[in-house]
């Protein structure tokens, strides 16, 4: 009992000891004493692009299907699927066995009257012959003149030409296939510049303008950008869209892009300095955000309200709450609280970026 008595005694003694020394702060706590590390990022002035992103469809410059024009037989075809033709090419032949015989005797017919007119005009000319018989030898000479024009017309409908330069489609006839009026032969579409079409809400209107840059990618393509500008623009506005159909031209040299693709678009609006931090220095409450600026005075952080504007990843823009060359704590936001000691880590490294809606 009473090495019970003398044990509890000196570990109350030794419990006052521990309460003096941390009364009187002669012992200071080693967690009131800790910096937490963080890495800074300045708040600065940096120009960014203003960019609106948007859903568009890639379109040929040029496209028609190409049709048969009379009814006949196809005798012969002088394109494969999926090549390249030059404007005026001729890409399909029709029968014409009558409409060529035709065209041979109205041209002989034509010399006659031709030759018969020079004689007549002579003959006029030494008084040999009335002004009504000068009068019908050229009568008769634009009628010779007329029937061959319209022969070689009718000749014309039995050839298939191509009316632009571009891509042809897949063949839908062979050599001796009757076809008729209407009746598809092939496509042909100039997709060299290729046409992005999109449409814009009606409050950004005010910053389209003809000649404007646009960014374009695909998909099938990923990584890769193609770069144009806008064209044209509706005027009007859709009243159940309450949006403007805007189009653009992507040069397209190499035929990557094909009519029909999905294209996310990017309408670079303007180039301009404004205010930004790193995104991850960002701490939400709510509906408020905030970021802990650093004094390096004291070694602590304050927490201050800001106001954002538009975000990109890895960066937004601070409309209100810092100025230019503040320094901010860009990791371990987490691990600090209002008025908290720091100690920098890291160099503060630059940020660049583009800026979305």
């Amino acid at each position: 009992m009473r090495r019970f008595l003398t044990f509890c005694c000196m570990a109350y003694l030794a419990m006052l000891c521990a309460c003096s020394e941390s009364s009187d702060g002669s012992i200071p706590s080693s967690n009131a004493s800790r910096a937490t590390p963080v890495v800074l990022a300045e708040a600065r002035m940096q120009p960014m692009e203003e960019v609106l992103e948007v859903i568009g469809t890639a379109r040929a410059n040029e496209s028609v299907v190409l049709t048969a024009k009379v009814t006949e037989k196809v005798s012969k075809i002088h394109f494969d699927d999926g090549e390249f033709a030059e404007e005026g090419a001729v890409l399909v032949e029709m029968t014409n066995d009558e409409e060529s015989a035709l065209l041979n005797e109205a041209l002989a017919n034509l010399r006659e009257q031709d030759r018969n007119y020079d004689r007549i005009r002579m003959l006029y000319a030494d008084q040999t012959v009335s002004l009504s018989d000068l009068d019908a030898a050229e009568t008769r000479l634009r009628t010779a003149q007329s029937r061959v024009r319209s022969i070689e017309a009718q000749l014309s409908d039995r050839l298939i030409l191509a009316p632009f330069s571009g891509l042809l489609g897949l063949r839908q006839v062979s050599p001796g296939t009757l076809v008729e009026p209407a009746d598809v032969i092939t496509t042909l579409d100039d997709i060299d510049p290729i046409k992005a079409d999109f449409t814009v809400p009606e409050r950004f209107v005010s910053r389209l303008e003809v000649g404007q840059r646009v960014r374009a990618s695909a998909r099938a393509y990923p990584g890769e950008v193609f770069e144009g500008t806008v064209s044209a623009m509706t005027p009007r506005v859709d009243e159940r869209t309450r949006a403007v159909t805007v189009r653009a031209l992507i040069p397209n040299p190499e035929h990557r892009l094909k009519p029909g693709m999905l294209l996310t678009v990017q309408l670079v609006q303007s180039l301009q300095e404004t205010l930004a931090v790193p995104e991850s220095a960002l701490v939400p409450r709510g509906s408020e955000q905030f970021l802990f600026v650093f004094d390096p005075e004291s070694g602590t952080v304050s927490r201050r309200l800001v106001d954002i504007g538009l975000r990109i990843p890895g960066l937004v823009e601070i409309v209100q709450g810092v100025s230019d060359g503040d320094m901010v704590v860009e990791e371990g936001v987490t691990r600090i609280t209002d008025g908290a000691r720091v100690e920098p880590r890291d160099a503060p490294q630059p940020h660049a970026g583009t800026r979305t809606e």
